[in-house]
């Protein structure tokens, strides 16, 4: 009986130095990043339901839906300004939404591609209302 108390007694002290341990290793790793001016000029971009960008886009009714249902609605985003977009990200703001937002790569001046907003509804999510916004965020 002496000899499995000494080897718990044992185990839970060597238990404990391991957390203690992994404490000890905690560093930072320095680093400097240069914020740098954005070029001037016009950014812009546009939404449109259609693939020649005639049609604008300018609301989503994505229905009735049930706990954990999912659904895209597809569009075109256009770069309408002067200068080039580096990234296109697109999400949906709501506070149902269980999934994250799609990203896309440069849109030149006066090009277009085509997006999607996907809205997955949290399994959890209770029977109400709610708000379900298309984000379209971009980086010059």
């Amino acid at each position: 009986m002496k000899k499995i108390l000494l080897i718990a007694l044992i185990l839970l002290t060597l238990g404990a130095i391991i957390v203690v341990g992994a404490v000890v290793y905690e560093f930072t790793i320095p680093g400097n990043v240069v914020v740098i001016e954005t070029p001037s000029g016009d950014y812009e971009v546009k939404a449109y339901e259609d693939a020649t960008c005639t049609i604008p886009f300018t609301t989503v009714d994505w229905g009735s839906m049930q706990s954990g249902e999912m659904k895209e609605v597809h569009f075109y985003v256009k770069n309408t300004g002067d200068n080039d977009i580096s990234s296109v990200t697109v999400d949906v703001n709501s506070p149902v939404n269980y999934g994250g937002g799609h990203g896309y790569g440069v849109l030149s001046v006066g090009q277009s591609y085509q997006v999607r907003a996907t809205l997955h509804i949290n399994p959890t999510a209770s029977p109400g209302s709610y708000s379900a916004n298309v984000e379209i965020s971009c980086t010059a």
